[in-house]
């Protein structure tokens, strides 16, 4: 009922094995309520591209916003070999509107935002011309942000040295995200500072404190499947022997066991005994 829609028969037949598709997979009464909202992008595409596209031409040409609430069309043009998902272009795209987003929670008029835009616009051009990863900008955006906002809370703004020092201390794993924004600050602004030398010690002692928070809020949950057991194992062994959180992601279950009331883990010829707390205790793998 809409090939009257299509200039060509050609994207008309289109929609119309689309809709016989989507009749077969949600329904005749379901398609007939969701049909009409797939009709733009079908138009969009026929006027831009005459025939379905690659995925890449899609994502540049519409976003991955408007693309995820074309999801059906999407699994419609995949299924039937018209469209190959470009999962690198998708993660990119993705990327994108996450930085869009990053962006939008400052105020157009603010300085934290003249700055963040800034950044962007440097960084964008440095994608382009080193070929710079679009989840690096990503994540050096979002520590940009992180850092203005912790300018913001301190009423510093344009951000200091003091800014800098009190965003490294409160998230020292944005150390590598937020030296992009500190180079620029000091290139392309009158603002002076630079990343502060590492301190083990005090590294040592926040990694520390996030694990023991870790392992408190775990201790009382039960565990109920293998799921909540490698999660609780990942915090207890990184807490109580120093070992990576991904051994509890590697060990087998068969590595695991009940010992003196709590987890023995067998990793690497050596065993590692954790604790079992609270209603945790009466639960087990």
């Amino acid at each position: 009922m809409f090939a009257d829609s299509f200039s060509s028969p050609h994207m008309a037949k289109r929609f119309e094995d689309f809709t016989s598709w989507l009749v077969a997979t949600t329904g005749a009464q379901k398609t007939a309520l969701k049909l009409e909202r797939f009709l733009p992008l079908f138009l969009d595409i026929e006027q831009r591209w005459g025939d379905i596209p690659n995925y890449a031409e899609l994502v540049a040409a519409f976003g991955v916003v408007r693309l995820r609430r074309s999801l059906l069309a999407l699994r419609w043009m995949e299924e039937t070999g018209r469209l190959v998902v470009d999962e690198k272009v998708k993660r990119e795209g993705s990327d994108r509107r996450r930085i869009l987003t990053t962006l939008a929670m400052f105020d157009r008029s603010s300085h934290g935002f003249a700055l963040l835009s800034g950044f962007h616009n440097v960084m964008i051009a440095e994608q382009q011309l080193q070929g710079t990863s679009m989840r690096t900008v990503r994540l050096s955006m979002t520590a940009a942000a992180g850092m203005l906002r912790r300018a913001s809370v301190m009423k510093l703004m344009p951000p200091t040295q003091a800014v800098l020092d009190s965003y490294l201390t409160r998230t020292p794993g944005q150390r590598a995200a937020v030296t992009r924004f500190v180079r620029y600050l000091v290139e392309h602004t009158a603002i002076e500072m630079q990343i502060p030398p590492t301190n083990p010690a005090r590294a040592h002692q926040l990694k520390r404190r996030r694990q023991e928070r870790r392992v408190l809020r775990l201790m009382d949950k039960p565990l109920t499947d293998a799921v909540s057991t490698r999660r609780w194992l990942g915090a207890a062994l990184s807490y109580f022997h120093g070992l990576d959180a991904a051994v509890a992601r590697a060990v087998k279950l068969e590595q695991i066991s009940r010992r003196d009331g709590g987890l023995l883990v067998e990793w690497k010829g050596d065993e590692y005994w954790v604790p079992i707390v609270g209603r945790a205790a009466n639960s087990g793998p």
